[in-house]
Order: C-alpha cells, then sequence, then structure tokens
C-alpha cells in the first residue's frame, strides 16, 4: 500500500483522499498501524483541500465535518472490527519457480 503512494498521491488534493481512504480502510478491519495513523491525522489537520470548493459550494465544510468525524474514529480502538475471510479453496500455481514463459507477438 505505502509504495502505490507515488502513484496516486499526485498532489495535495489526491493526498488527502489517499490516506483517509487508507487509514479509514486498515481501522475497519482492526490493522491500523501507527504511523498510517498519525499520517491520516496530520492531513485532516491541515483541513479539507480548497479543491472540494470548486466541487460545490457546500463540499468543503460537508468533507471537513467528515475529516472531523474520521479524525475521532481513528484515535478511537475500532469495536468490531470486520473479518477478513481466507480464501476457501487453496489454489495451485501455474508454473513453478524457474519456469520461462516466451510471447510472440505479430507485430
Amino acid at each position: 500500500i505505502l509504495a502505490e503512494e507515488q502513484n496516486f498521491c499526485t498532489d495535495e488534493f489526491y493526498t488527502e483522499i489517499y490516506w483517509t481512504a487508507v487509514a479509514y480502510s486498515l481501522w475497519k478491519i482492526g490493522h491500523l498501524s501507527q504511523d498510517i495513523k498519525e499520517k491520516a491525522l496530520d492531513i485532516i489537520a491541515k483541513g479539507a483541500h480548497e479543491f472540494w470548493l470548486e466541487i460545490d459550494s457546500k463540499a468543503l465544510k460537508q468533507r471537513q465535518k467528515m475529516l472531523d468525524t474520521l479524525a475521532v474514529q481513528l484515535q478511537s480502538e475500532n469495536p468490531k472490527p470486520l473479518k477478513v475471510r481466507k480464501s476457501k479453496t487453496k489454489r495451485e500455481p501455474h508454473f513453478k519457480v524457474g519456469d520461462v514463459l516466451a510471447v510472440k507477438f505479430e507485430n
């Protein structure tokens, strides 16, 4: 997840969305680490990005209200984390370590 930051965080607006979504998702399943929580709380403390005003005149206030709610959630323990289900079927890999694949293109 953290390695993908550079692909999604192209500016402050997308950084806000990325880190708050990651933090909320991990909190939901009970796996929120301290460093991700702190990163999200720092972003929330800065306030909602001004781009929300371009979406709608009320969007900035609504977003800030949701960010404030999220900050309270992230600082508390999730009383009922969602259980991550394990796959029921054991899948065998198609290839073995050391196999070489060749792909032929027409062009």
